[in-house]
């Protein structure tokens, strides 16, 4: 089994499809979708996953929007990367990053996180260059 994490605070029908085919096709592939920073955070402290998709701009789901929301995905890799995320090194965490568009210098930041991404998708994306990315890394020639 390859567990997948989703961190995406406004899954709409396109993810959902994403979703709905990588289970199809990959029954394997156990994809957890979690639209709450805070929670996706506690899940990686409790459990390793195979592969991480981030969304950048995770923004709460009630009251005004803090300034750090907008970057929060970039800040949960950071902390992936440095492995302060539970207290392990958990540096190896393979991530897509899957967002609408942000700012050059944002994107920089974020491919120079060392290790880089497997890659960076701008929403709306290519399902077919998508689900690549996913199976080269996961394994499933489909």
């Amino acid at each position: 089994m390859n567990n997948i994490l989703w961190v995406e605070d406004q899954p709409d029908q396109g993810i959902k499809r994403i979703i709905e085919t990588l289970r199809s096709m990959h029954p394997e592939f156990i994809v957890k979708l979690e639209t709450d920073a805070e929670t996706a955070v506690s899940l990686l402290n409790k459990k390793s996953y195979d592969l991480v998709i981030l969304d950048v701009r995770l923004m709460p789901d009630k009251g005004p929007v803090p300034d750090e929301a907008r970057t929060k995905g970039k800040t949960i890799l950071q902390e992936l990367r440095s492995g302060t995320i539970g207290g392990e090194t958990r540096r190896d965490v393979p991530c897509i990053i899957f967002s609408a568009i942000i700012n050059q210098k944002d994107k920089i930041e974020i491919m120079e996180v060392s290790p880089p991404p497997l890659a960076y998708f701008e929403k709306p994306v290519a399902l077919r260059d998508f689900l690549d990315v996913i199976r080269r890394h996961l394994g499933g020639g489909r």
